[in-house]
This record gives structure tokens, C-alpha cells and sequence, in this order.
């Protein structure tokens, strides 16, 4: 049915010749059906519309149908936007039912107290951990770690890609070996699957010699695996790079595990191949990187020795020139470089992949493309194959290691630890760094569910029983567990912790990477400073709050003293300290009185018998409604919801926006009402006469819709049966 508020005739447009949303005046009405106007005025229409507004928010949209007719009025255009609203929406007419007071009223009234609200701010962000600034120099005595590049799909990885050792002048806080996953999801290049692993820091005792050894070739290996112009002082290096012997395999190392005969064997970055003796050529191939006799340049990981090809063989690519040829290029008025060995084998090689283009990882699910490469115009790169594969996961690595870092250092300043380490890391990334579910957005809703229902809790226990109606009580609840909840209060609440710092929402770029404190040649020195100023969204900062409340809650087994430690620590403005006094019978004895001395008969329903049946049957006898309903049903509630969403944030393969349906769809006024049906708590429920005969009609129209929606196969059959809010318990 369709239905349209009649709109007041506003007169004449002045100075504007398409007006949006005024009927024209004096137009007859549009040619269709239209249900009687719901007494719309220029007063109430704000209030209708943000009453549709909010109903229409979690609907599925297949509920709700929109037309629109175009008009023309003395040479004006207009438009006429007709809804036609099913029969279960709340916007039925203006006057609405006197018992009950919106919830938005209450956001309202908050809001007022709380002040305008502010859209964004500018945050202290860490852009690195602290961990690296406040290192001492690197020394003789270090820590070393393990970083190992793994994947599922390879099982010659480990072959592959050789083993690193990071070296730092304090172990890595860390207890146990970490995983990293180095895809960057905001890449197009969404197939890469290797991850890296970082064992358990060991001290690693060296000599003044090999420190030196150690930074130089780090020095080398960074400008290696960049491309760019990098370079830095030991002093001011927060760590360092070493390779490890090819056979090593294991989780921590030791001085004799370092490949240290690769560390002091090179002078420069690269060397002349041997080409008098063929065999010795091959056998140097092998794990090795061909190179242009220049630092910056294109490399090739060796392949294979093509010893049935030679200079002057037809290019595999081209029939119709030599590899020479090739070499050279296809212009050939351009003279070839003339070969010393015309007849030396040819090298069939891969192109190496800069970090800053992907890296190895980049090439690992397509086919590759070999190039030919003549060894006489190439020379030996000083970094064996493996190194460089490796090397090119370095700035992921590194990346996601700060990550880690940033997380622990939360944990610690904020919490003391006792949080799980995952959980925090997730907890302070954003979507705009990880997509669901690597990012805070499931957390953040189950922090926002075990936070309403302390609150609840909070404002009820902190509430003094007054004469004021039924209405009104469950307004200024709502109102002041407003003013605990909002945005506004929780963004404040992380300032005061100080935990906005630790945000993760922008990625960290591999082109960019510089170890802290050195120098780039195209961007300057790498500031020492961790901190930057950066404008954040109003909204982040409430959400991370709420992020991290979830993982208190999960790292303590769900324990909702856990949960009240962390909301202290956050500076949440709740009073309660125990979890003793999260028990709502405790609360409700003291809101609403003890228990009744004359009882009567027990009351059990769902299987649950009542402690005090006395305060069930006050809510089963409607109406009149009991005093304490609102208070019960605001109670009711916060449980219901931290249990559903308890339930809804097991299933990972739900996106949050889905999670979020499932949550208002499942606790809904429609929704509660079937259940009252399907359970037979109406059958226990003592109406009034003049209440009879609509619970009747509710309950049959609902039945009804479920035979049906059985038959049809469908589960969610109450979206389409008008509400009976009196059967909401």
C-alpha cells in the first residue's frame, strides 16, 4: 500500500527553480492510490522521517519500494517521492504510543550534554615503533632473531630463500616465535602467499671485526634489495642484517651459524666471470645473481647453462635475429660489442624483482619468462640468489614487524601485558591497513556489545528509584548509559589513555622502506622521531577504544572482570569495579526491592524457574505494565545482546556489515514478538480484555506466517506481521 504524508503548501518558490523536496503549490494531487495522510506538519517531519530513517537502517531491501514522479508547475519542476511501507513499520501515524519514549530522544538529550560533536582531530601517531629509538648503539654484545620465509605452497622455499639473521642491540619483545604475513592487501597483487616467521631473540657475542663486516654488508644488502641510494652510520643503525650458512634450518643461531666467509669475501658489488674453463663457470652459477658491472641495475637470478646455445644461435624469442642481436638491441646499424668468446654457453636467467615491485613473491604464480643472458657481458652479483630472494621480502618484513612491535608496546604501557598479543594487534588496525578479518572491525563490535551491558549495569545499580512514570525511567536510563557509550565520551576516554598513538590505518609502502636514523638518497635522512601528527576521523578513536575492550574480553577467557580492568584502564566513566557487582540480581534488588514474601507458586519459563516468581508474573501481566518493565526490559536488553553477538562474532566467514544485520534482524521488535509466540510465552501472559482481542490476531497472523515460511522454505517470517509490542519481554 502506498503512502505518502501530505505536505503543507509552502507557496511560491522564490530564487530557486528546482526546489528538492516541496510539493508544488497549488498541483493537484499525484495520480495513485494513497493510504490516509499520517498527520505530517512542518513540526512533527523532522521527527517522522528520522523515525523512518531508523527503521529503514537494518531492513532487508526488498522490504521497502519507492516510486518517483516528476512535475512541472508554471515552468518549475518538482518532484513527488512516493514510499510504500510495509504493513510492520513503525511509522504508521504521528502520535505515537504515550508509554514509550524513543531511544534517539535519549541519544538527544546525551548529545546536548555532551556537546557538538567534533568531526575529526589531529593525533600523535607512531609511524615507528619506539622499540628501535630507544635502543642503545649496537655493540659486540647483541641479540640475534631468526627471520625465515615460509609458505604452504612451496616446499623448496626453504631452499629458495635463504635464512637471515636480524641483529639488535636488545632481544625483541617477544616470548615466543611470531608470524608475519607480508601480503599487502591494498596491492592489486592479491595471490601473494609466502609469510615470514621470527624466532625467539639470542644473544650473539661478536667481535669488533665482524661488527664491522656485519654493518657493511648490511649497508650493501639494503641498497641491494631498495635499488636507491641508502646509506647510514653504525652508530645510528637500530639493527642489522647477516646471512646465515645455506644448510641452517633451525629456529635460533649461534656465532657459528653465520656465513661469514660471504661477509668479508667481496670488495665491491660484483665480479668477472671465469669463462676459460666452462665447468668452473657453471658450477659458480649456481645459486648465484648476474649483474651489469654497476650497483643500481637489472639482475637476473641464473637459471641454467645453455651450453647447446651460443652468441650467434637464433633468439628463441625472435627466429629471425641472434641472441647477440638481441642483446644488443634490433637496430642493427648499431655495431655489436665484439665477444672475446664468440662460442661461450648462453645463461638462461630470471629478471629479480625489486621490493619495491613485488619482490620474488611477485612472480611466484605465473609463468616465468626466461631471458638469455651472454655471461661475457654480465658479471657475478655479490649476493647469492637466495640472499636476494629474501632480501626482497625484507621491507614487508620489516613492515610488519613494526606492526608487531606497536602492538606490544600497547599492550605493555596500556595494559601491563596481560593482553593476548594478537588480539591487540588487530585491535589497532584499521581497515583502511587489513581487510576483515585482520582489522579492528569484529572486535570493535563485541567491545561496543560487552560495553553496553556494563553500562546497563552501571546506570541501573547507580539509579535511585523515583516517582517518575514508566516512560521517563527508562528515558533517563538510556540517557545517561548514552553519556557513557557515545562517540564523543569514548574519544575523550582514548585520549586520557593515550592509546590513539598506536593506530595502524596507513600502509606502510615497500618503495619507502629506509632502516630509522639512515639516510635516503631521494628523500633525505629518515627521521629518528617515531611520532607524527596526523588528522584522525572523530569516529577512530571510539572505535579503537571499543577494539581493544573486545580483545581485553576475548584475552581473558571472556571474563568480564577482565573486561572492567581494561574499561578502567581506558578511562570509560564507569563506576563499577567488580565483576561481583555485574550481578543483576543484586541490581535489580536494589533498583526494584527484594524479594516478595509471599511468592506463590513457581514460575518456569524456557526451563528457567524464577527466583522470584512474583517479579516474573509483574511482567507477564500486560497491560497495565508493571512499574519495573522499562528497567527490566532495559536490563534484558544489554544481556541479550552481548549473548547474540557472543554467538555472531564466532562465524569468521561473516563480514561486520553482516554481523550487524544478523544482530538487529535476530533482536528486533518483530523478532522478540515471534519469539513470544514459538516459545508459548503468550500462552502465560494475563492481558486485559481490551488487549484480547489484538494479542489474538498478533498470534495467529504470526503462526500463520510460519506455516507458511515452512512450507517456503524461509526463516526470517515475522518481517512482514505488524508488531505487538507488549509481547516484547
Amino acid at each position: 500500500m502506498s503512502k505518502r504524508p501530505h505536505m503543507p503548501n509552502p507557496g511560491p518558490t522564490q530564487g530557486h527553480k528546482k526546489p528538492r523536496f516541496s510539493p508544488p503549490p497549488q498541483h493537484p494531487e499525484p495520480s495513485i492510490s494513497l493510504a490516509p495522510p499520517p498527520g505530517l506538519t512542518v513540526k512533527n517531519a523532522a521527527e517522522v522521517l528520522q523515525r523512518y530513517s531508523g527503521w529503514l537502517r537494518n531492513r532487508p531491501p526488498d522490504t521497502v519500494s519507492h516510486s518517483n514522479q516528476e512535475v512541472s508547475v508554471d515552468g518549475h519542476t518538482y518532484y513527488v517521492a512516493t514510499v510504500h511501507l510495509p504493513s510492520n513499520c513503525n511509522v504508521r501515524h504521528r502520535n505515537r504510543n504515550t508509554h514509550v519514549r524513543s531511544q534517539e530522544e535519549s541519544r538527544n538529550v546525551a548529545r546536548e550534554i555532551l556537546g557538538p560533536k567534533q568531526s575529526s582531530a589531529k593525533h600523535d601517531i607512531l609511524t615507528t615503533p619506539q622499540f628501535w629509538s630507544r635502543n642503545p648503539q649496537l655493540t659486540t654484545k647483541a641479540y640475534c632473531t631468526v627471520i625465515t620465509v615460509t609458505s604452504s605452497k612451496r616446499s623448496d622455499i626453504g631452499r629458495l630463500c635463504r635464512r637471515l639473521c636480524l641483529v639488535t642491540s636488545r632481544p625483541l619483545p617477544f616470548q615466543n616465535e611470531i608470524a608475519l604475513d607480508l601480503v599487502e592487501y591494498d596491492s592489486n597483487n592479491s595471490r601473494v602467499f609466502p609469510h615470514a616467521r621470527l624466532g625467539p631473540s639470542v644473544p650473539l657475542n661478536l667481535s669488533e671485526r665482524q661488527l664491522d663486516y656485519a654493518f657493511e654488508w648490511s649497508r650493501k644488502f639494503v641498497r641491494s634489495l631498495t635499488n636507491q641510494k641508502i646509506d647510514g652510520l653504525l652508530e645510528k643503525a637500530p639493527y642489522l642484517f647477516i646471512p646465515l650458512r645455506t644448510e641452517f634450518s633451525k629456529q635460533t643461531c649461534t656465532e657459528n651459524d653465520v656465513a661469514w666467509d660471504e661477509l668479508n669475501l667481496w670488495d665491491s658489488f660484483v665480479r668477472d666471470l671465469n669463462l676459460r674453463d666452462f665447468d668452473q663457470l657453471k658450477r659458480s652459477l649456481e645459486d648465484a645473481v648476474l649483474s651489469p658491472n654497476q650497483e643500481f641495475a637489472r639482475r637476473y637470478y641464473a637459471v641454467r647453462v645453455r651450453s647447446d646455445l651460443t652468441p650467434n644461435s637464433p633468439a628463441p624469442r625472435d627466429k629471425n635475429i641472434s641472441i647477440h642481436q638481441l642483446t644488443a638491441g634490433k637496430d642493427l646499424r648499431v655495431p655489436m660489442q665484439k665477444l672475446r668468446y664468440p662460442n661461450q654457453p648462453i645463461v638462461e636467467a630470471e629478471q629479480v624483482n625489486t621490493a619495491a615491485k613485488g619482490g620474488w613473491a611477485s612472480t611466484l604464480n605465473d609463468v616465468k619468462s626466461l631471458h638469455h643472458v651472454i655471461p661475457e657481458l654480465s658479471a657475478l652479483y655479490f649476493l647469492p640468489a637466495s640472499v636476494v630472494r629474501t632480501g626482497t621480502f625484507i621491507p614487508s618484513i620489516m613492515n610488519a614487524l613494526d606492526e608487531h612491535l606497536v602492538a606490544a608496546e600497547c599492550n605493555q604501557e596500556v595494559f601491563a601485558g596481560k593482553l593476548d598479543h594478537l588480539h591487540v594487534l588487530r585491535a589497532i588496525t584499521s581497515p583502511a591497513v587489513h581487510p576483515d578479518p585482520h582489522n579492528y572491525e569484529r572486535l570493535e563490535m563485541l567491545g561496543d556489545a560487552v560495553l553496553h551491558f556494563v553500562a546497563s549495569v552501571d546506570v541501573v545499580r547507580r539509579a535511585e528509584p523515583g516517582e517518575e512514570g514508566e516512560a521517563d525511567a527508562g528515558h533517563e536510563l538510556r540517557t545517561e548509559r548514552h553519556l557513557i557509550v557515545s562517540n564523543r565520551t569514548l574519544g575523550m576516554a582514548s585520549e586520557k589513555a593515550g592509546v590513539v598513538k598506536y593506530l595502524r590505518n596507513s600502509v606502510s609502502r615497500r618503495r619507502n622502506f629506509c632502516p630509522p636514523g639512515w639516510i635516503h638518497g631521494d628523500h633525505g635522512s629518515q627521521p629518528e622521531d617515531c611520532v607524527t601528527f596526523k588528522e584522525i576521523g572523530g569516529k577512530i578513536p571510539s572505535d579503537l577504544v571499543e577494539s581493544l575492550l573486545g580483545a581485553a574480553y576475548l584475552s581473558s577467557d571472556k571474563s568480564l572482570q577482565g573486561a572492567l580492568d581494561a574499561i578502567h584502564k581506558l578511562h570509560i566513566p564507569v563506576q563499577l569495579r567488580s565483576a561481583t557487582e555485574l550481578q543483576t540480581a543484586t541490581v535489580v534488588a536494589r533498583l526494584l526491592g527484594e524479594s516478595s514474601h509471599s511468592q506463590g507458586a513457581s514460575l518456569i519459563l524456557l526451563g528457567y524457574e524464577f527466583k522470584d516468581p512474583a517479579k516474573g508474573r509483574s511482567i507477564l501481566c500486560l497491560p497495565p505494565r508493571a512499574a519495573s518493565f522499562e528497567q527490566y526490559s532495559f536490563l534484558g536488553n544489554a544481556v541479550l545482546e552481548l549473548l547474540l553477538v557472543e554467538q555472531v562474532w564466532k562465524h569468521l566467514h561473516l563480514s561486520p556489515h553482516e554481523m550487524t544485520k544478523l544482530k538487529h534482524s535476530s533482536v528486533n521488535m518483530a523478532a522478540l514478538g515471534a519469539l513470544a509466540v514459538s516459545t508459548n510465552i503468550v500462552d502465560q501472559m494475563e492481558i486485559a480484555p481490551q488487549a484480547k482481542e489484538h494479542l489474538d490476531a498478533f498470534v495467529a497472523e504470526i503462526r500463520t506466517a510460519e506455516g507458511l515460511a515452512s512450507l517456503q522454505g524461509q526463516r526470517q517470517y515475522w518481517t512482514n506481521v505488524s508488531d505487538f509490542k507488549v509481547c516484547r519481554l
